[in-house]
């Protein structure tokens, strides 16, 4: 499994950056009103379709291309945004995201009466003369992890034709939010039997890739209690066979970094933090960096220009010739050393910490419309819908 998240899209709506323009894929998330099923789809290498775990031990290394892992942040900004967190860049000690989180929220707690009143009521707190408690609005970047399937269940329900007959929905990236991957992970590298090898077949998940024996997987939200507060977390069981053929998988797959929104360029990326906040922090927190200050384009300055401020940077100190953001890691079974430039195997914690609070999970709202709902199905798919609605349309089988 690739690893964009840091341990160190652009969508058909403003503001959704999961996904290239142009992108057949459609986005989906975990929601609290109900679980999902899907049937996860194998990465195709050279055409055939790789197994679900690539190595012999449990790990990240392990796990197929199928999965991607990647940082994200949702409902970022009072202009909300929904993104990917690009990797950090040679010559920074964080991502570009993680830096703008960190940055902001170092400042206000300490200055608190002197930090701009924004900065305070982003992070859901009260300035002087606020009747209502803001929402907050900058949130820490998570874990989420990333597969591409086609949509049986959401929300609970099942996914139905214009005519309303259960169908299918694809091609889809789904991401399974903190809780969930953490959950799927911790389950999917944990033996059955301990005296026998881990393996597919030998593991709390089970194979939900094998093209003829693969199952789906299920996602379901349940309530729990973390620091106090009530929270919606997810887990992650396997549902019932459900055989593909080979059409059915080269209809959904394709490779990662020709569908995921990972790596905009730096001018773009202060421009989507403009839109989210405003051009005038984009100028306050990265105008010291030795690489990310190329946000700082003058576009962005003229627009602080605008907002009213005055940004002490000009676009003429900037270094003349911007840094280029870093490149798309390969499809390799490991994390990116972007400084020099070869995969290397993640780093994987004995004991994983406790996951990040998944916090306000209506995020889990379709990043597109349901537009492919009139699809006619690939080849091979065909008998398996008419399975599918064989199975959601008699009582008692919506569990």
């Amino acid at each position: 499994m690739r690893n964009l998240s840091a341990p160190t899209g652009r969508t058909a709506y403003e503001g959704d950056y999961i996904l290239k323009e142009g992108s057949n894929h459609m986005c989906y998330t975990t929601n609290s009103k109900g679980l999902s099923e899907l049937r996860v789809v194998p990465a195709l290498e050279n055409g055939i379709p790789q197994p679900m775990f690539i190595g012999s031990t449990p790990g990240e290394e392990s796990l197929s291309d199928a999965f991607i892992q990647v940082d994200m942040v949702s409902f970022f900004g009072p202009n909300p945004c929904k993104m990917i967190c690009p990797q950090r860049s040679p010559g920074e000690d964080k991502g570009p995201i993680h830096h703008f989180f960190d940055y902001i929220t170092k400042y206000v707690e300490e200055n608190p009466r002197t930090c701009p009143p924004d900065w305070r009521r982003w992070q859901g707190k009260k300035e002087d003369g606020d009747t209502v408690k803001p929402k907050l609005v900058l949130s820490r970047p998570s874990v989420s992890l990333l597969v591409q399937c086609y949509l049986v269940r959401h929300k609970g329900d099942a996914v139905l034709s214009k005519d309303g007959k259960p169908s299918l929905r694809y091609p889809v990236v789904f991401c399974i939010r903190a809780s969930g991957a953490k959950d799927f992970k911790d389950k999917v590298f944990r033996s059955v039997d301990p005296n026998a090898p881990w393996g597919p077949h030998n593991n709390e998940i089970g194979d939900i890739l094998d093209p003829v024996n693969g199952k789906s997987l299920i996602v379901e939200p349940y309530d729990t209690v973390y620091n106090n507060q009530n929270q919606t977390w997810y887990r992650c069981r396997t549902g019932e066979p459900f055989p593909l053929e080979m059409d059915d998988v080269s209809a959904v797959w394709a490779p990662w970094e020709d569908i995921l929104d990972a790596t905009p360029s730096l001018p773009e990326l202060g421009l989507r933090l403009a839109k989210a906040f405003n051009a005038s922090t984009v100028i306050k927190v990265f105008e010291r960096c030795p690489v990310y200050r190329g946000m700082i384009t003058k576009e962005i300055i003229d627009m602080a220009a605008s907002e009213g401020a005055q940004p002490a940077i000009s676009v003429n100190s900037r270094p003349s010739a911007a840094p280029t953001p870093p490149p798309a890691a390969p499809r390799a079974p490991s994390a990116w050393d972007n400084v020099n430039q070869r995969p290397v195997a993640p780093t994987i914690a004995t004991a994983p910490p406790a996951p990040e609070p998944d916090g306000d999970d209506e995020e889990g709202e379709d990043v597109r419309p349901p537009f492919e709902q009139d699809r006619t199905p690939a080849a091979g798919i065909a008998s398996r819908v008419d399975a599918l609605r064989a199975r959601l349309g008699r009582p008692g089988s919506g569990k």
